[in-house]
């Protein structure tokens, strides 16, 4: 393969690695933030009332976030393991973002967005020559 295919690939790599890592510092940090806030429902400024109480969410965001942490040090490592489970991870946090959208619509989209660009940069076809 080109060396200069090479190298396109392997700055996606780094781009997905470097949104998924901070992407899942975001989401470790609402995780964390759920858990401790107690028992609560919480309600968008709509007053639209989602379906899990805080823990609950607190606990999803919590995993998907250790998840997307772990997948992006993977990538960074050129595993091939690491695109698999980011792949999925990221349409794991797709259906999440869809579930908060009528609530949260600015959040949701924004993430939508940083979804589409981290499955693009993993799913383009000379990425695999980078790992």
């Amino acid at each position: 393969m080109d060396n200069n295919n090479v190298t396109w690939a392997t700055g996606w790599n780094l781009f997905a690695s470097i949104v998924m890592l901070v992407y899942a510092l975001v989401l470790i940090i609402a995780g964390l933030a759920g858990i401790f806030n107690g028992d609560e429902y919480f309600r968008s400024d709509s007053g639209q009332l989602l379906i899990l109480n805080f823990v609950s969410w607190g606990w999803i965001h919590l995993v998907l976030g250790l998840g997307m942490a772990t997948s992006a040090i993977g990538l960074l490592a050129n595993n091939e393991w690491a695109r698999v489970g980011a792949v999925l991870l990221i349409m794991a946090a797709i259906l999440l973002n869809v579930l908060v959208i009528g609530a949260y619509p600015g959040w949701a989209l924004t993430f939508l967005i940083f979804d589409a660009l981290l499955l693009v940069s993993l799913l383009l076809p000379g990425n695999k020559d980078a790992t």
